[in-house]
């Protein structure tokens, strides 16, 4: 014959007496009521073990939360924009190119150039139609937008300039300043009617075709 332990003593301190006196395994509690439902799905049988109905309860839960589909929270906020990066140091200057080839000559191009010096005050310059023709070998023809030849000398650009202080001015459009070319012979008359200055001055003429 069996006889029950005596009950455990209460530890100092505690006011109520423990309520247990002995401790049972979970597999021999049998629990004898109506079958534990939820949502329609048995969680615990009658007649079974309490280890058995806590092991079918952990069960289910567990399969219950592994199906739960989590839907996506909505999207956050835009974040604010960051600063402006510093601009980063200059690169070091690539290595200079290779010359190109010279362009070959124009067939209707020259240059003619006459220097003198002058106080103006009126001075008369000529410049022979002839000089232009022998120092550039020939008077190059040109055509004009009517495709028709020309060659006369007023058809090239003259500009007119005088030295002083060490800068060059042009005075081709100066009152007083005018250029007349002879069509018979070519010849280039410029006049320097404007005031006299002194000590004279370079003054340098430039024909171009």
């Amino acid at each position: 014959m069996l006889t029950t332990p005596a009950p455990c003593p209460t530890p100092i301190g505690c006011l109520i007496p423990e309520p247990c006196s002995e401790v049972i395994d979970s597999q021999c509690v049998i629990y004898t009521g109506e079958d534990i439902l939820c949502n329609d799905a048995v969680v615990a049988y009658e007649n079974t073990s309490v280890a058995v109905i806590l092991n079918s309860i952990i069960q289910y839960f567990c399969n219950l939360f592994n199906n739960i589909v989590l839907l996506p929270g909505p999207a956050g906020l835009d974040g604010t924009n960051g600063t402006n990066g510093t601009n980063g140091t200059n690169g070091t200057n690539g290595t200079n190119g290779t010359n190109g080839t010279n362009g070959t000559n124009g067939l209707n191009a020259f240059k003619f150039v006459h220097e003198t010096t002058s106080d103006f005050d009126g001075q008369i310059i000529t410049i022979i139609g002839q000089d232009i023709i022998y120092h550039c070998n020939t008077f190059p023809p040109g055509c004009s937008a009517d495709i028709v030849f020309v060659d006369k000398l007023c058809d090239l650009h003259i500009e007119i300039y005088y030295l002083f202080g060490g800068l060059w001015t042009r005075i081709t459009s100066t009152p007083g300043v005018t250029v007349t070319i002879d069509d018979n012979t070519g010849n280039i008359i410029i006049t320097l009617g404007i005031g006299p200055i002194s000590p004279a001055v370079p003054v340098r003429i430039v024909i171009l075709a």
